[in-house]
């Protein structure tokens, strides 16, 4: 797996985290191959993908839609 004669040690501080979190990571690469790191965002199925996407955008207009009445509830104050 390693490519480089850098200890992890070495190889750890030149990516900036701990020495024992690329131990970690090497472990479970090894242990799972085919799906070492779940979570890694990409879903096996595709609507749950989807879902995902949509929930996505759904917040980001919910806070825009927020921000709006926000901004027109103080221009409504300062007409006044």
């Amino acid at each position: 797996m390693s490519r480089s004669n850098k200890s992890t040690i070495e190889t750890a501080a030149s990516l900036g985290i701990r020495a024992d979190l690329l131990r970690r990571w090497k472990k479970e690469y090894s242990a799972n191959k085919a799906a070492p790191f779940p979570g890694s965002g990409h879903l096996k199925d595709p609507e749950e993908e989807r879902l995902r996407k949509m929930e996505r955008e759904l917040r980001i207009v919910t806070e825009e839609r927020d921000i709006l009445k926000n901004i027109q509830r103080i221009l409504s104050l300062s007409v006044i």
